[in-house]
């Protein structure tokens, strides 16, 4: 295997030296972020650039956990097996333990599936920036916090973002009127907070007391009854309906009868 060949890649496609997950910068990366580990003795680095035949790299500080000690190494002692990172594309990642699995093929694949996903998310924004968003009901966001925070491991609260995302769905920072939609969450939260469901941290992030439950329990059993009397009142307009139509049956029986 060319290991120059990968290195001179790995130089031309470097990693900016501080990777962001958000979507809208991920979204034009097209780079490798490599690590290199000796074989023999274990020692691991972090690829930085190639030139001149050799490649410059940070070896892991251990004592400090970091990569920051800088050394230059000789392609000649490595193999494929001492490489390995993730391949940065249209906010898309392929990770890889060796430079065989960098093949034009699975490249080739992984690019034209990250160029496709990327299709369909940008077709379910403009979908989603079309529909109107409203918090039609108050106790489904208390619902949603009463959720999160039973799946939550840590302390803290929820935080509003989070919020958010199970209220509206996780492309609302997308929409044309997330700034209202935040508001509208706001007003929701903060008369949860003064009727007592819910308290605001410090950090402004939302914990569940225990009257929420009991409020949310409320709110079930009203809309069950709600749903019950609808019921009712639906086979009753229902029974007065036959009740009519045996009614004028039977009076143009009995007209017949008369005739």
């Amino acid at each position: 295997m060319n290991i120059r060949h990968y290195l001179a890649k790995f130089e031309k496609k470097k990693t900016p030296d501080r990777i962001t997950l958000n979507y809208e910068t991920a979204i034009h990366y097209d780079a490798y972020s490599v690590y290199i580990t000796h074989l023999d003795s274990g020692q691991e680095y972090l690829f930085k650039g190639y030139e001149n035949n050799k490649i410059s790299v940070l070896r892991w500080n251990s004592e400090q956990n970091i990569f920051n000690i800088p050394e230059n190494l000789n392609p000649d002692g490595l193999v494929s097996e001492s490489f390995s990172g993730i391949y940065y594309y249209k906010a898309h990642e392929l990770r890889f333990t060796t430079l065989k699995d960098l093949t034009w093929w699975r490249e080739m694949k992984f690019k034209l599936s990250a160029i496709k996903d990327n299709w369909v998310s940008s077709r379910e924004k403009y979908r989603y920036r079309k529909q109107r968003k409203e918090i039609k009901n108050l106790h489904d966001v208390l619902s949603a916090v009463i959720s999160l925070y039973l799946d939550q491991k840590e302390g803290g609260g929820i935080s509003h973002i989070n919020i958010m995302s199970v209220v509206f769905g996780k492309l609302w920072f997308y929409h044309d009127e997330k700034d209202r939609m935040r508001k509208q969450l706001t007003l929701t939260l903060e008369a949860f907070v003064i009727n007592g469901e819910l308290t605001k941290t410090h950090g402004g992030n939302y914990t569940v007391n225990g009257r929420a439950l009991m409020t949310l329990n409320k709110y079930i059993e009203e809309e069950q009854r709600y749903v019950e009397s609808t019921k009712i009142q639906k086979r009753m307009v229902w029974a007065t309906v036959f009740s009519f139509i045996a009614a004028f049956a039977s009076a143009v029986a009995a007209f017949k009868a008369l005739k």
